[in-house]
């Protein structure tokens, strides 16, 4: 009996080998299979990475900056030009008054400039330029814009020239203005289609 029970414990260890063996082989094809998907899954990552990073803008959140995907499709001379779109209608809405269009014109520049935007507000109130354009039945309009851009600057920088002239009757005055700002992308809406803003709006006026 306690031959008979030797034997089959042999038989059984003979029988165990082979697939023990096979079990081992199909374990490692399969260790083998997962690196060759992680390494795929990584170089695939690194691509995505190294294609979005190539196509990223500057953003601004309160007083930090950082980067996000740039939409497809727009290259650096697109963005170039809504932005100089975005800073020409902020020039417009800023420097372009009259009394009906005062108020509704400086709402929608805070929009676009943001605390620049309330700072040229302020500075309007202070100067009492509203009660000027009322009493005086006067008008300002915009030409001679210029509009200069740094898209290798992170954020952009800019420089901006342009003449303000405020009309009376037959009377006109002009002055040249001269702006340096930075220009930053912001998540687009109704009152900002092109989703861009303008901050650190600095000028000096020079009398013609």
């Amino acid at each position: 009996m306690a031959g008979e029970n030797k034997k089959k414990t042999m038989n059984d260890i003979k029988l165990k080998k082979p697939y023990s063996i096979s079990k081992a082989i199909k374990a490692a094809k399969l260790i083998s299979l997962i690196a060759i998907i992680l390494t795929l899954g990584s170089t695939s990552v690194n691509i995505y990475l190294l294609v979005n990073m190539s196509s990223s803008v500057w953003v601004r959140d309160g007083a930090d900056y950082y980067q996000v995907t740039r939409e497809k499709g727009i290259s650096v001379e697109d963005s170039e030009n809504i932005y100089k779109e975005h800073i020409t209608r902020a020039i417009e809405l800023g420097y372009e008054l009259d009394e009906g269009t005062y108020d509704r014109n400086l709402d929608r520049l805070m929009v676009l400039m943001g605390e620049s935007g309330k700072e040229i507000f302020e500075s309007y109130s202070r100067a009492g330029v509203k009660n000027y354009l009322m009493q005086e039945n006067a008008v300002s309009t915009v030409d001679s814009v210029e509009i200069n851009l740094k898209m290798d600057s992170y954020p952009v920088q800019g420089r901006a020239r342009f003449v303000q002239t405020f009309t009376k009757y037959n009377d006109k005055k002009s002055r040249v203005i001269e702006a340096e700002f930075i220009i930053y992308n912001v998540s687009s809406w109704k009152q900002n289609k092109l989703g861009a803003k303008i901050e650190d709006w600095s000028y000096k006026i020079y009398e013609i």
